[in-house]
């Protein structure tokens, strides 16, 4: 079976120092991308934030338009989780003023992503619902 986009996560904080990340959701494996960096501009700078933000979104479309594999070549810091390494999966309901948390433990790594799109929460728990089945748990 080919595999396929289920759906992208975008808005993803992850990483020290932190940088802008979308999560490709595949029928196979997720796919983390980096978009962009946060910056010192995006720090402190209110318009620095809606530049980066806007490279990143940009960014973000022009790699749905290729493949998984060329997603995860477009930058050496892009890795891969392959499904059948993950053990397990929780996705924290965002709260009024805290972003929501991916965590992903697999047989060798643990990974953390902040996801900063309150309002797409529900999408987001659909995707990955999708791709890792039993694997993941909503709190």
């Amino acid at each position: 079976m080919s595999e396929k986009v289920l759906g992208v996560i975008d808005g993803v904080k992850h990483g020290r120092p932190p940088r802008n990340w979308s999560l490709f959701v595949t029928s196979h494996r997720l796919v983390v991308a980096t978009v962009g960096r946060t910056g010192l501009g995006a720090t402190f700078e209110f318009g620095g934030i809606l530049m980066a933000k806007s490279r990143a979104k940009r960014k973000t479309e022009k790699l749905l338009k290729a493949s998984p594999d060329d997603v995860l070549i477009a930058h050496r810091k892009n890795y891969e989780i392959p499904y059948s390494q993950v053990s397990k999966a929780e996705l924290d309901d965002p709260s009024v003023v805290a972003s929501g948390a991916l965590n992903i433990d697999t047989i060798t790594d643990a990974y953390e992503f902040l996801l900063t799109n309150k309002d797409r929460y529900q999408e987001h728990a659909d995707i990955l619902k999708s791709a890792l089945g039993e694997k993941i748990t909503f709190r």
